[in-house]
């Protein structure tokens, strides 16, 4: 997530402004299933964000609202989906009445080849932050990239069902496309 709003600080110019998202912004988050449900995958997605750039000297500021969270799963019941989007929401995971905001703010930006970037710095959810590197590859005014990073570093224990016969794993996939107005 920071490298992809490193990536757009060459299209930006001048004091901190918004990033221009456009239709066809999309960050999810993706953990996968352990046990009777191994293979299986919940996939989250986020259309509520915001960011800001700097050129001098760069810098990259990205939150996204962790209340307006989607789940994009074709397996579960709509019953089981109303089931997990409350359990993400709870306090055992993002603690959405508490720390309604993911955020991310870089600390370093550096380019990393031909069009593509890794952004380091603290990434926020419910409240803790730790440092991430994000990959960040820029084609045209599209941004894509990602990281991955275990959900017990930001005090979330994997969610198990079933007396344990249905988990999750503990690594997070983040990934992201950004098409940002230039």
């Amino acid at each position: 997530m920071r490298l992809l709003l490193l990536a757009v600080l060459p299209l930006l110019a001048g004091t901190p402004q918004p990033l221009a998202i456009q239709e066809g912004t999309r960050f999810e988050l993706t953990v996968e299933k352990t046990g009777l449900l191994s293979g299986k995958k919940h996939i989250f997605s986020f259309p509520v964000l915001e960011g800001a750039v700097t050129l001098e000297p760069p810098t990259v500021e990205l939150a996204l609202d962790a209340r307006a969270v989607l789940l994009h799963d074709d397996w579960v019941t709509e019953k089981d989906r109303r089931k997990i989007l409350d359990l993400t929401a709870s306090r055992e995971v993002l603690d959405t009445a508490s720390h309604p905001r993911i955020i991310f703010r870089s600390t370093r930006i550096a380019p990393a080849g031909e069009g593509r970037y890794q952004v380091t710095g603290p990434l926020t959810l419910r409240g803790i932050s730790r440092e991430i590197t994000v990959e960040v590859t820029r084609s045209g005014d599209l941004y894509t990239g990602g990281a991955v990073f275990p959900m017990s570093r930001y005090g979330i224990k994997p969610p198990k069902a079933a007396l344990g016969a249905v988990g999750t794993r503990d690594l997070v996939t983040v990934n992201f496309t950004l098409k940002a107005e230039s």
